[in-house]
């Protein structure tokens, strides 16, 4: 997805042989202090993403920021906006009449004055086209980059929670996100919570009923939008746990305390038709009398599980006494654990030396 600065201006500095970017500029001044970004957030208020944004040009910093920033960095704000050169040392110049004197001050504060008029004019022109792209991506159904939807978690009281994570095409300050649910005659609404670029939001549903998801868009200006998510009927049959089924070509072997898995191996966990859970991953794990010593990952596809592990071949030493199982776990999108067991070996003491039998 596209990170570009969403609005027309960047913050470069367009004048005639000036080079050096606003962005630029806050970035050469936090490393010449040594501050690293999330340094320099802490310092002024803001989060690390503001800083880099600001770093990249893609954003231009409040008016507040920039005088925080020019008290930080020890250069004036024409200077940090690329409209007065700074200061360079000078050998002693000769003294300057009273009335001068007296007239620096004044042009001083009539250029600060002047570069705060213009980052104002700059932030009404970011303003005004905010809200004109909001307007078209809200209308055509590109507001939001969705990144998560659907159900996040299962409760004991017979409810379920339903989890939205999206990033929005067109960034904007003081944009507000709403998800509500309907169903059984009930309405549930949920705030959605700023996350970096994201914005998420959870609801806690009754099982059991056809819910339909909306979203609710609320601009700076204070226009609202609503976005169809669509229906989902939840039912317990639904969020059922996943069958998960596992075998092995054929057996181990055991050679001077040395034991072998041998053979290929086969697992699947493949959700029915209907369910909403899926399988987020697997692995094929050794367990020695009840501790895990090493884990495979197995492949899962589009929230399947069909693995084919062919030829498949790993040693470990043991000693009378030792059971060691290799199993097959898969844990699905509610977080719930599924194992199966693949094959397993108990060893003792034999008449001809150690000996291993099927186990369990």
């Amino acid at each position: 997805m596209s990170r570009r600065p969403p609005f027309g201006y960047t913050g470069r500095q367009r004048r005639e042989g000036c080079s050096v970017t606003l962005g630029q500029r806050i970035q050469a001044e936090r490393k010449r202090l040594g501050l690293s970004q999330e340094g320099l957030g802490e310092a002024l208020g803001v989060t690390r993403q503001a800083i880099s944004k600001w770093e990249a040009d893609g954003a231009v910093p409040e008016v507040d920021k920039l005088v925080a920033l020019s008290r930080l960095f020890h250069l004036p704000v024409g200077v940090l906006l690329g409209v007065e050169e700074a200061a360079a040392a000078e050998p002693p110049r000769p003294v300057v009449p009273r009335w001068k004197r007296r007239l620096w001050p004044l042009l001083s504060a009539a250029l600060g004055a002047v570069c705060v008029v213009l980052v104002l004019r700059v932030n009404t022109l970011q303003s005004g086209q905010a809200d004109r792209l909001l307007a078209a991506a809200l209308a055509d159904g590109r507001m939001w980059q969705v990144e998560e939807r659907g159900v996040a978690a299962l409760g004991e009281d017979g409810t379920f929670c339903w989890r939205f994570r999206a990033v929005p095409e067109v960034e904007a300050p003081g944009l507000g996100l709403s998800v509500t649910a309907e169903g059984g005659g009930e309405r549930f609404t949920a705030r959605a919570d700023r996350d970096g670029l994201a914005y998420e939001a959870e609801l806690r549903l009754p099982l059991g009923e056809e819910y339909h998801f909306t979203l609710r868009t609320r601009t700076p200006s204070g226009a609202e939008y609503r976005q169809e998510l669509g229906e989902w009927t939840v039912t317990a049959e639904a969020l059922a746990p996943l069958e998960l089924t596992a075998r092995k070509g054929k057996g181990g072997t055991l050679s001077g305390g040395i034991w072998t898995w041998d053979g290929s191996i086969w697992a699947a966990c493949v959700p029915p038709e209907g369910s909403l859970v899926t399988v987020e991953r697997a692995v094929l794990r050794q367990y020695r009398n009840g501790a895990p010593e090493w884990g495979q990952s197995l492949p899962v596809e589009h929230g399947r599980l069909e693995a084919d592990v062919s030829d498949f071949q790993r040693q470990t030493r043991v000693e009378a006494g030792d059971e060691v199982l290799l199993l097959v776990e898969a844990v699905d999108s509610l977080g719930r654990t599924c194992t199966r067991q693949v094959e397993g070996a108990a060893f003792s003491d034999g008449p001809s030396g150690l000996e291993w039998a099927a186990f369990p």
